[in-house]
C-alpha cells in the first residue's frame, strides 16, 4: 500500500471553496461533516430522530444562502459560534412550533419555551465530531505503525517512553511520528473549519 505525503497535502479552505455554489465536491463534504454534527446535536437537545432531521434540514436551508457570502475573520467570531447560533436558532423556532400545536391541546399547559445557549457544551460538540471527522479522513495517508503510535500518545495520553519501549524505538522517534500526524491533522481541521481550538 502506498501512502501520500501528509506534508505535500495542502487543501483550500472548505469555507472559501462553498462561497462557490457550483462546487458540488465542497457542499457535499460540508453535509458530509456537518449533517451528522448538526443532528445529533439535536438528538442531544431531546429531539426525536424526525424532528432532529427537521431542524437540520432548516439549519442547511439558511446555510445554503448565507455560506456563499460567508467571510471568516477571527476578529469577528468563530465559524462554530456562526454555526451554533444558527443551530440554536432553528432550534427555538422548532420549540416554539411544538409549544404552539401542544397550546392546543389542553392538556399540555401553555408554559413558554426557555431555551438557554449553552456554549460550552456546543463547543465540546463541535470539537469532538470536527476532530473525529478529520481524524477517519486523515488515517489512511499514514503507515498503522505511526497511526498507532499517535492514538497512544495523543489520544490514550500514553507516555511517550512507554510507547517508545512496546515500539522498540528511540524516543525521538516516537516524537517525530507523532508531530508528523498531529501536523496533518491540524491542517485538515482548518481545512473544515478554520479554527484550531485544540491544545497539542
Amino acid at each position: 500500500m502506498s501512502f501520500r505525503s501528509p506534508e505535500q497535502i495542502t487543501n483550500p479552505s472548505l469555507l472559501i471553496r462553498l462561497r462557490d455554489v457550483q462546487d458540488q465536491q465542497a457542499w457535499a463534504l460540508f453535509i458530509e461533516v456537518y449533517g451528522p454534527l448538526i443532528f445529533s446535536y439535536c438528538r442531544r437537545r431531546n429531539l426525536q430522530a424526525s424532528d432532529a432531521s427537521d431542524v437540520s434540514q432548516e439549519v442547511f436551508a439558511v446555510l445554503s444562502k448565507s455560506l456563499p457570502k460567508f467571510q471568516y475573520s477571527a476578529d469577528r467570531g468563530r465559524f462554530r459560534d456562526w454555526l451554533g447560533l444558527i443551530t440554536h436558532r432553528e432550534l427555538i423556532r422548532f420549540w416554539k412550533r411544538s409549544e404552539r400545536t401542544r397550546r392546543g391541546e389542553s392538556s399540555h399547559g401553555t408554559s413558554e419555551v426557555d431555551f438557554v445557549e449553552d456554549q460550552a457544551s456546543w463547543d465540546e460538540h463541535f470539537q469532538a465530531e470536527v476532530l473525529q471527522n478529520a481524524m477517519s479522513r486523515i488515517q489512511g495517508e499514514f503507515e498503522p505503525e505511526t497511526w498507532e503510535i499517535f492514538e497512544r500518545i495523543w489520544i490514550k495520553e500514553e507516555s511517550a517512553d512507554s510507547v517508545a519501549k512496546a515500539f522498540g524505538m528511540n524516543i525521538g522517534t516516537v516524537y517525530v511520528a507523532k508531530s508528523r500526524v498531529l501536523k496533518r491533522l491540524r491542517s485538515e481541521v482548518l481545512m473544515l473549519c478554520e479554527d484550531w481550538p485544540l491544545a497539542q
